[in-house]
């Protein structure tokens, strides 16, 4: 058996929660963008039960980041897909 992950993430705020719903039906990851607050997160996945297989949390390199991630983690806890969002330059 073959298999391709494929994952939207680009640039900026692009992974956005209507992006991961649509992608989601496809089976396709979507990792967020940063910015979504803890209850952003548990709004989406009570709206969308079907799409947290396919979504990541993403997080920066920073201590706000940290407690961010941490925060959407432990009030989502069917969400187990990290994105580590490390700049390039």
């Amino acid at each position: 058996m073959c298999c391709c992950v494929l994952v939207w993430a680009c640039r900026d705020t692009t992974g956005n929660f209507e992006m991961a719903a649509a992608l989601a039906k496809y089976k396709c990851m979507t990792a967020m963008h940063k910015f979504y607050t803890v209850e952003e997160w548990t709004g989406f996945v009570k709206a969308h039960p079907e799409a947290h297989d396919y979504v990541a949390v993403s997080a920066g390199t920073s201590d706000g980041d940290f407690k961010n991630i941490t925060g959407i983690l432990d009030a989502c806890p069917e969400v187990n897909h990290i994105c580590l969002d490390v700049a390039n330059g």
